[in-house]
């Protein structure tokens, strides 16, 4: 999305290549692009590289990494490089679905001079009377990816959440709702930035598609 365009003008593409497939177990992907000189930017010719590989393991599972190496707005090189996983499966006891996601990120950036690290995971348990959630990521201030985005940085970030939905069958209810969420965030040295709590008691949905909620969201931003 940030090849060819740059503070909303139109760079010119000379050339590019992409590729993407699978190869027995590993999928691949590959976009490679030539961009030219954009006078008014004051932009030079560049090379903007993004790379993907996975490779399915188990029978729901991944292992991957990816590499980005360009900057779109000409300011020195940048590169990211990382490494990411899912391990799930549907048969956790029985028949239900559970996943553990993993990833973790470093960039390089010429323009600062500064590297920088993510990293993160999220531990789920989706399914239909219990859908149970637990995440993690940190984003550290100097973590720069040029080809791609980041919306906050210098922070730790923890979500958490239960839900419980029975289907009573009776009085015209298709399911109930009692969940409870919870998001906390604060800077990489532990302070408290924001956090908000939602909790619905009471929730439902009739078989005719009508619906009630109600909810407490207290909340709190430094």
């Amino acid at each position: 999305r940030r090849i060819g365009l740059l503070r909303g003008q139109e760079v010119p593409i000379l050339a590019g290549l992409k590729a993407s497939g699978r190869v027995a177990r590993w999928n691949v992907g590959l976009l490679d692009v030539e961009t030219g000189r954009q006078d008014e930017l004051g932009l030079d010719r560049q090379n903007l590289l993004s790379a993907r590989v996975s490779r399915n393991v188990l029978r729901q599972s991944f292992v991957g990494g990816f590499l980005t190496h360009g900057n779109p707005s000409g300011a020195g090189s940048n590169t990211l490089a990382g490494l990411d996983a899912r391990f799930a499966t549907s048969t956790f006891r029985g028949g239900e679905n559970l996943s553990l996601d993993l990833y973790a990120f470093v960039t390089d950036d010429e323009a600062s001079g500064r590297k920088g690290h993510a990293w993160g995971g999220k531990l789920d348990y989706p399914n239909d009377l219990w859908d149970v959630a637990l995440s993690f990521k940190e984003i550290d201030a100097d973590f720069r990816p040029a080809l791609g985005f980041v919306r906050r940085t210098g922070i730790r970030k923890t979500n958490a959440k239960a839900d419980f939905m029975p289907r009573p069958g009776r009085a015209g209810i298709r399911q109930l709702f009692l969940e409870a969420s919870l998001q906390y965030v604060t800077d990489t040295g532990g302070r408290t930035l924001d956090w908000m709590v939602v909790a619905s008691p009471l929730g439902f949905e009739t078989e005719s598609g009508d619906g009630l909620r109600l909810e407490w969201v207290p909340q709190f931003e430094r």
